[in-house]
C-alpha cells in the first residue's frame, strides 16, 4: 500500500514538474518575442549630435528634448570622435558642453565629437562624406532649383551655399546635397527662401524649400541612426544655424532620388 502511495506521489510530482517546465518555456518565448518586438530601441535611449541634445528615442520614435534629463549623466555612451568610435562610462553636461569619463572618472578627449548615443542595442554608424563651399559650377544647380534668378539674389545664394558629396544610395556615384538661402522679392520686401537640394550628375533630383525669416537649412550630420543600413540626413532648419536644445531638427531619407521626411521636429517637455 505504501509503495502505491509513494508511486502516486512521484507521478503527481513528475506531472507538476512537467507542467512547470512547459509554463517556463512558454514564458521564455513570450519574453523573447517581446524583446524582439522592441526592435533597435529601448526606453531611456538618447542620440546627440555634436554638443547638443537631439532626441530621446522611445520604441523607434524620436522625441526632441527641450532640456537635459536628470538620469542621463549616469549612462554609458558610444561616441563618434571623427572617424573613431569610443565607449565611455559616464557623462556630464556643463555650461552647454558635454564631458565624458571612463570607469576611473578620467576625462575622455572627445573634442568636436560628431555623434553620441546611449541605450540603443544596435550599432549606429556615421557616414564618410566631403563638405565644400561654393564654386562656379554650382550656379547651374542654383538656376535649376530656383526660377528667375537675378544677379543680386544669386550673390546671396552663393554666399550661403554649402554642399556635401556622398554616395548615399550606394550605387558607386556621389550625390550632392546643397543648402542655400534665396532672397525673393515679395511685393515690397525681400523674403528669405531656404533650400535643401538633392542633385546628381549635374541634375536636380529633388528639392525642399521653406519661406520665412525663421528658416535656414543646415545639414548637421549624416548617419545610419536606426541600424537598417540606410543613411539619414540630420538637418536643422533654423534661421540661425547654431544647434541648441531648442533647434528644430528633421530626419530625411533618400529613396529613389527623393528627399523623404522621416521625422519632423517634435518637442517633448520634461517634468
Amino acid at each position: 500500500m505504501d509503495k502505491k502511495r509513494e508511486l502516486k506521489r512521484n507521478l503527481i510530482l513528475f506531472f507538476v514538474l512537467v507542467l512547470i517546465g512547459i509554463c517556463y518555456i512558454i514564458f521564455a518565448q513570450f519574453v523573447n518575442q517581446s524583446e524582439n518586438n522592441e526592435g533597435v530601441f529601448k526606453s531611456k535611449s538618447y542620440i546627440f549630435v555634436k554638443d547638443f541634445l537631439l532626441w530621446h528615442v522611445d520604441d523607434g520614435e524620436y522625441k526632441q528634448l527641450s532640456e537635459i534629463p536628470s538620469d542621463i549623466e549616469n549612462q554609458s555612451f558610444v561616441i563618434f570622435n571623427g572617424d573613431d568610435k569610443i565607449e565611455v562610462s559616464r557623462s556630464q553636461f556643463l555650461n552647454g558642453k558635454w564631458y565624458f569619463f571612463d570607469d576611473d572618472y578620467k576625462e575622455v578627449d572627445v573634442n568636436d565629437f560628431r555623434l553620441a548615443y546611449t541605450g540603443i542595442n544596435k550599432d549606429i554608424e556615421v557616414a564618410n562624406y566631403n563638405s565644400e563651399t561654393y564654386d562656379v559650377d554650382d550656379d547651374e544647380i542654383i538656376n535649376l532649383a530656383v526660377n528667375d534668378v537675378d544677379y543680386m539674389r544669386l550673390q546671396v545664394m552663393r554666399s550661403s551655399l554649402q554642399k556635401i558629396y556622398i554616395d548615399i544610395d550606394n550605387d558607386g556615384q556621389d550625390e550632392a546635397i546643397y543648402t542655400f538661402t534665396d532672397n525673393k522679392l515679395d511685393v515690397l520686401d525681400y523674403t528669405p527662401v531656404s533650400y535643401l537640394v538633392l542633385s546628381k550628375n549635374g541634375r536636380v533630383l529633388d528639392k525642399i524649400n521653406l519661406t520665412g525669416k525663421e528658416y535656414g537649412f543646415d545639414v548637421q550630420e549624416i548617419a545610419d541612426i536606426d541600424g537598417n543600413g540606410d543613411y539619414e540626413l540630420i538637418v536643422s532648419n533654423n534661421a540661425i544655424n547654431v544647434p541648441t536644445t531648442d533647434s528644430c531638427y528633421q530626419i530625411y531619407n533618400v529613396k529613389d532620388g527623393e528627399l523623404v521626411l522621416k521625422q519632423d521636429c517634435l518637442y517633448e517637455s520634461q517634468t
